[in-house]
């Protein structure tokens, strides 16, 4: 379970800092719901891996 939970952090955290870098260079709201969207989908699939 630690394992599943470290590598989906490493992976999600690459996607995050990505889409961050894009938000920041653009004003778009759209953007930012991207984000938003984007970090909510992380923490479920986090709750899901210390769930099993």
């Amino acid at each position: 379970v630690v394992a599943v939970f470290f590598m989906l952090l490493s992976f999600q955290s690459t996607d995050l800092q990505v889409a961050m870098n894009a938000i920041m260079q653009s004003v778009s709201t759209g953007d930012r719901e991207a984000y938003q969207d984007l970090v909510s989908r992380f923490f479920v699939q986090c709750e899901a891996a210390l769930e099993q």
